[in-house]
């Protein structure tokens, strides 16, 4: 065999190696949509448990053109009698090993099997990792991987017709899904990078679905569906073609199907309604790019009890992002706006009260406006009617009126679901 070619050899156990641990697949045309097959029809062509001595045991394997023993990080070529590269194996210094098989050219690699460390004193090896390979010697066609306390297997995959990849993780029996994943090659990335079609989760106790996500059929959308233990819904998500516009989440309340929120997302906004058990509107959120708005209703869920505005950025720390309380409107048994308290930094700085009743007269708008330490610096008053004669401002008593706050309307609420929340602007400013 000349040096060239045992170069190539060694050239090619690179590049199989290297391939196979990064799961390149060459992009594939569609040819027909064909039904996923089930993972016993998988298994079928696997191993029920790793066989443990294809390796040869350490010290009889032998270097063929030298007679010796392998040292290790050192390899090995089986070639056949027309000259062609059969196998390469490959020891390392851990121990571990690995065997590269070619196809009839003796350069494309057809399979490469790795192995754990030895065990034994005869350097008997279990099987860690196969992956077959296409014509082509790169497409990765399947990978089976194994786990080394018991041999069972832990991992299967492998190329579908249609050009996309399933693969599946095992529980503890090797026989049983706990994860599926089906990709394709992305045409329009870089690379060809796989595009999720299809991921599902299963919980060991009852085999029973509790995570599933699809790409729908128009190429962009997709749905996720969250379950409990019992298999029952606890939330649904669609996610729009163009990112976050057009997603719609539902979330239910546990062991029911009781509708606990609801939203969608618009290009500016995201509204959702929060329900109580009852059916009853809670409060209902906006969530924007530059904050979020909450609105509390009364044990009906009709006439709102308060409002509540949150600017999601800090103007002093670009780097830092977290809720800072702007604006608490409060309301009357109507739902209309009585007082609309404004706080900088967590001080307040402002009160406007509307339809406020001083010394006998009714004034539609008044606005109180103090400094940092909370001292009343200017005032202006609109009354409501507009022939009333106003008296002194001095002589209302507004540094008298109250400045607390209810403690409830400070509270900022916890975001408990998955709801789509634009990037926060970094340059809004009290």
């Amino acid at each position: 065999m000349s040096v060239s070619k045992i170069f190539l050899s060694f050239a090619l156990v690179a590049l199989a190696l290297a391939s196979a641990g990064a799961g390149l697949a060459v992009y594939r045309a569609p040819e027909k949509k064909v039904a996923p097959p089930r993972l016993p029809d998988v298994l079928l062509d696997l191993p029920a448990t790793s066989p443990t001595h294809l390796y040869p045991a350490r010290g009889l394997a032998l270097d063929d053109r030298a007679g010796a023993s392998i040292a290790p990080n050192r390899s090995r070529a089986v070639v056949g009698s027309d000259g062609l590269n059969v196998a390469s194996y490959i020891d390392n210094q851990d121990d571990s090993a690995s065997v590269v098989s070619f196809q009839g050219d003796g350069q494309a690699v057809s399979m490469v099997r790795e192995y754990y460390p030895s065990t034994d004193v005869l350097g008997s090896r279990q099987l860690k990792v196969r992956r077959t390979y296409g014509v082509d010697g790169i497409t990765l066609r399947s990978e089976a991987r194994f786990r080394r306390e018991d041999g069972s297997q832990e991992y299967a995959g492998h190329l579908l017709v249609d050009g996309s990849y399933q693969a599946f993780t095992l529980f503890g029996d090797g026989r049983t899904a706990e994860t599926e994943t089906v990709t394709i090659p992305d045409e329009f990335e870089t690379n060809h990078a796989p595009k999720l079609l299809r991921f599902q989760k299963w919980q060991e106790a009852g085999h029973v679905l509790i995570y599933h996500d699809v790409l729908n059929d128009d190429g962009g959308s997709r749905d996720i569906k969250k379950f409990d233990s019992q298999g029952l819904l606890t939330l649904a998500k669609h996610i729009g073609m163009h990112g976050v516009v057009g997603t719609t989440v539902t979330a239910y309340y546990p062991g029911s199907t009781r509708v606990a929120m609801h939203s969608v997302t618009t290009i500016s906004e995201t509204d959702a309604t929060f329900f109580r058990p009852d059916g009853t509107k809670n409060f209902e959120q906006v969530l924007t790019t530059y904050g979020t708005g909450v609105s509390w209703f009364d044990v009906a869920g009709i006439i709102k009890l308060f409002h509540q505005d949150w600017f999601t950025s800090d103007p002093n720390d670009n780097s830092a992002l977290h809720p800072r309380l702007w604006q608490v409107a409060e309301c009357n048994e109507k739902g209309d706006t009585t007082r609309l308290v404004t706080f900088n930094n967590g001080v307040l700085t402002r009160q406007v009260f509307y339809n406020l009743t001083l010394k006998g007269i009714l004034y539609s708008i008044v606005t109180l406006d103090y400094d940092e330490a909370g001292k009343l610096r200017l005032s202006a008053v609109t009354p409501a009617d507009k022939k009333v004669v106003v008296p002194p401002v001095e002589t209302l008593g507004l540094s008298q009126i109250s400045t607390e706050v209810d403690v409830r309307e400070k509270v900022a609420l916890d975001l408990t679901y998955e709801l789509p929340v634009p990037q926060p602007s970094r340059h809004d400013r009290d």
